[in-house]
């Protein structure tokens, strides 16, 4: 599900947070974080992208996306966390404003109804989907992307990503040189195509490893890994857990 078709289960909690740790990190979440910084620096590490949190910043915080985060001046943000019925696809985003108004009125209205009593559910979430439509309408003039030939190829690689031979169908059907093909993805998407790739499959290996009838030589064939090994060593990479003990952690909870 893409972030513009967002189906909210749950608000969990609305903050205004002082950042007061150096360092820190986000891992094996089971909320969305949308909000705004009011001031301060943070550098996040997501692995496949990096982006600093600082004055006048909405972001996005993808529950799939495990990250490390760099304090490099102590912020203020004002966010909403809430999980949703189907995973989100859209990665994680940070957009820095002009105007913030609308936005810092939408999250007071939302603090207020999520105060009140769950008589005030449906209103709640009138007002949190108001603020991702706002967030959406951002991320499209921020992000769209102007170059067809990578709108195409980033449509194949959403559908073809558990093929092996996936980025080659891609190379070919573009006409463009491997290193051209890939500057010009990371200019529209500000990922290269191996990292899209790598987090679409990670992404799906979380959801898979929470399935108790999986083995993890199964995942790994599915999710376009031809060696388990390599798969271990890459979620690891990617998350800080081996397949099996992400599994292990998942199906506790």
């Amino acid at each position: 599900m893409k972030f513009e078709n967002i189906r909210i289960k749950k608000v969990e909690l609305v903050v205004k947070h002082r950042s007061s740790m150096k360092e820190w990190e986000a891992k094996n979440r089971k909320d969305h974080i949308i909000g705004i910084a009011f001031d301060g620096d943070e550098l996040h590490d997501f692995g496949y992208q990096k982006f600093s949190i600082e004055e006048n910043c909405i972001f996005y915080l993808n529950q799939k996306d495990d990250f490390s985060v760099s304090v490099r001046q102590p912020s203020l943000s004002y966010s909403v966390h809430f999980t949703t019925e189907e995973p989100i696809e859209t990665d994680s985003f940070c957009i820095k404003v002009k105007h913030s108004a609308e936005i810092v009125q939408l999250l007071q209205k939302i603090d207020r109804q999520y105060k009140i009593s769950t008589a005030g559910t449906s209103w709640l979430l009138s007002d949190c989907y108001r603020l991702c439509a706002v967030f959406h309408e951002i991320c499209q003039k921020k992000y769209s992307p102007t170059d067809p030939r990578m709108v195409q190829a980033r449509e194949l690689l959403d559908l073809n990503f558990k093929n092996t031979d996936c980025l080659k169908e891609c190379y070919e059907q573009s006409n463009l040189s491997r290193r051209h093909f890939d500057q010009l993805f990371k200019q529209e998407f500000y990922v290269t195509p191996a990292r899209y790739i790598t987090a679409k499959r990670i992404g799906l290996a979380k959801q898979l490893l929470q399935a108790p009838n999986l083995k993890i030589e199964e995942i790994a064939q599915i999710c376009g890994f031809s060696d388990v090994y390599y798969f271990s060593k890459v979620f690891k990479q990617e998350t800080s857990h081996t397949p099996s003990g992400y599994k292990k952690t998942r199906q506790s909870k």
